[in-house]
C-alpha cells in the first residue's frame, strides 16, 4: 500500500511539473509573443489553464485510445528533449552561440532524431538504408552530433564574419551569471577531477562501459549459485553505479557549487 502511495505521489508530481512547464512555454514563448502581446496577466494565468488542460486531454486520449501512437511518441521524447542540450549551453556557458544557430541546429537534430527511430522508417515506407539506431548508436546521439555541428559552425561564421550583432547583449547576461554563481577559488583545483569523475560515471554508469556489467559478477546462464551478489549481474553492476552517481550528484551540487546559494546576493 505505501509503495502504491508513493508510487502515486511520483506520478502526480512529475506530470505536474511536465503540465505546468509545457502550458507557461506555450503560453509566454507562443501565444503572449505572437498572437496578444499585450495581455494582462489575469488572461495570461487563464490562457495557460485552458492550455494545459489541452495538454491533458491530448495526453489522455493517446494514452487510452492511441497507444502505439503514444508508445512512439514516448520513444522519440527524451532523444528530442536532448536536443535542448546545445541552446543551454549557450544560455549557460557559452555566449558566443547564435540564436539562429541554436534554432537551426534543434531543428536539424529533431530530423534526424526522427530518421533514426522506427516513426521515421514508417514515414518513408521502410526506404531508410540504415534502419533504427543505426551503428546500434542511439537517435538521441545521432542528431546531437549534427546538431551540435550545424549550431558551432554557424556560430563559428557568425563571429568571424562579425554579422552576430547580438552578442553583446547575451554577454551581458554571461557576465551576470559569471559574477554571481562562478566557482569559488578556493575549489578551482577541482574542476579537472570533476570533469573526469563525471566523465568516468557517464562511461561507465549510463553509456557503453554497461556492457561489462553483462558478466562482471557472474555470467547471466551460470545460475543464483554463480552469481557473486546473488543476483543478475547486470542488476548489480548498475545498482552500484547509480550508488555512484548519487555521490556524484552530491560533489557537483555541493563541491563544485553547481547547487549552492549565488556569491553574492542578487539585486
Amino acid at each position: 500500500g505505501l509503495l502504491a502511495v508513493g508510487l502515486i505521489a511520483a506520478l502526480q508530481s512529475t506530470a505536474a511539473a511536465l503540465l505546468m512547464t509545457s502550458g507557461s512555454i506555450i503560453t509566454r514563448d507562443l501565444y503572449k509573443a505572437y498572437v496578444n502581446k499585450s495581455i494582462n496577466w489575469e488572461k495570461e494565468r487563464a490562457a495557460a489553464r485552458i492550455i494545459i488542460m489541452l495538454i491533458f486531454l491530448a495526453s489522455l486520449y493517446l494514452a487510452t485510445f492511441a497507444k502505439p501512437a503514444m508508445i512512439i511518441f514516448s520513444g522519440i521524447a527524451i532523444s528530442i528533449a536532448f536536443q535542448f542540450l546545445i541552446v543551454l549551453l549557450g544560455l549557460v556557458w557559452f555566449p558566443w552561440i547564435t540564436k539562429g544557430a541554436a534554432v537551426f541546429g534543434l531543428v536539424v537534430g529533431i530530423i534526424i532524431v526522427i530518421l533514426t527511430e522506427t516513426i521515421g522508417q514508417q514515414i518513408t515506407g521502410n526506404r531508410l538504408p540504415w534502419g533504427r539506431w543505426p551503428l546500434t548508436i542511439h537517435s538521441g546521439v545521432w542528431g546531437l552530433l549534427f546538431n551540435a555541428f550545424i549550431c558551432f559552425s554557424i556560430s563559428a561564421f557568425s563571429n568571424i564574419t562579425k554579422i552576430d550583432i547580438y552578442r553583446s547583449h547575451r554577454q551581458k547576461f554571461h557576465d551576470f551569471l559569471n559574477e554571481h554563481m562562478g566557482l569559488h577559488p578556493s575549489r578551482t583545483k577541482l574542476r579537472s577531477f570533476a570533469y573526469v569523475i563525471a566523465l568516468i560515471w557517464l562511461f561507465f554508469g549510463v553509456g557503453p562501459g554497461q556492457v561489462l556489467g553483462n558478466s562482471f559478477f557472474g555470467e547471466p546462464g551460470a545460475g543464483y549459485e554463480a552469481w557473486i551478489l546473488k543476483i543478475p549481474s547486470i542488476w548489480g553492476y548498475q545498482l552500484i553505479w547509480w550508488i555512484f552517481g548519487i555521490g556524484l550528484i552530491w560533489f557537483l551540487a555541493s563541491k563544485m557549487d553547481l547547487s549552492t546559494l549565488p556569491n553574492k546576493p542578487i539585486q
